[in-house]
C-alpha cells in the first residue's frame, strides 16, 4: 500500500485516471451485479462480485450472457 502512496505523491497526473477508471468500473459492476440479482443467477454474481475485470466481464455479462428473463 505504501508504494502506491508513494507513486500517486510521485505523479500526482495519475491520480485522476486511477479515479475515473475506479468509477467506470463501480457503474458497470453496479448494473451487472443488479441484472445477476434480478435474473436469479447467483454463480454469475459471485463471480462479478468477486473478479475485476475493469468492467470487461460485466459488460459481457449484461451484453451477451445475462439477457434478461421474463
Amino acid at each position: 500500500m505504501a508504494k502506491k502512496q508513494e507513486y500517486f505523491k510521485e505523479h500526482p497526473e495519475a491520480v485522476a485516471p486511477a479515479v475515473a477508471l475506479g468509477v467506470w468500473s463501480l457503474i458497470w459492476k453496479a448494473f451487472a451485479l443488479y441484472r445477476a440479482g434480478s435474473n436469479r443467477s447467483p454463480g454469475w454474481f459471485v463471480t462479478l462480485l468477486l473478479v475485476n475485470t475493469v468492467g470487461i466481464l460485466e459488460m459481457l455479462y449484461l451484453f451477451i450472457f445475462g439477457k434478461k428473463k421474463r
